[in-house]
């Protein structure tokens, strides 16, 4: 039998408000444009009585979304990035959404970033 685990990375919603203060403000509108709200609590009985390993993140994508890697970042995003600005809008850190609102104003230092 082969292994399975459950990742469910889209559904948080929590914004960590010291690291990620461009987010605090935002319409709901434009907040929740890339949440895949409500997942977690449509999966979770399934997942929790066949007894499947799961991971899930109480982050919002838009600080930091799991399905990118650290490095998925550009000069519109982390300040001194290797990658030119306009090249992962939509990586580990969220520059605009799916529907161009823009979210971060300037870039986040590397130490935020890290």
């Amino acid at each position: 039998m082969a292994n399975l685990l459950v990742t469910i990375p889209h559904s948080g919603e929590r914004i960590p408000e010291k690291l990620t203060p461009w987010l605090l403000g935002l319409p709901e509108k434009i907040l929740m444009e890339d949440v895949d709200r409500f997942v977690d609590q449509l999966y979770l009985p399934s997942i929790l009585s066949l007894g499947i390993p799961f991971v899930k993140t109480e982050w919002h994508r838009y600080a930091v979304d799991l399905n990118r890697i650290p490095t998925d970042v550009d000069r519109s995003s982390v300040e001194g990035a290797p990658l030119p600005k306009g090249t992962h809008p939509r990586g580990y850190h969220w520059v605009e959404t799916t529907y161009q609102d823009q979210l971060m104003p300037q870039p986040m230092t590397s130490e935020t970033h890290k």
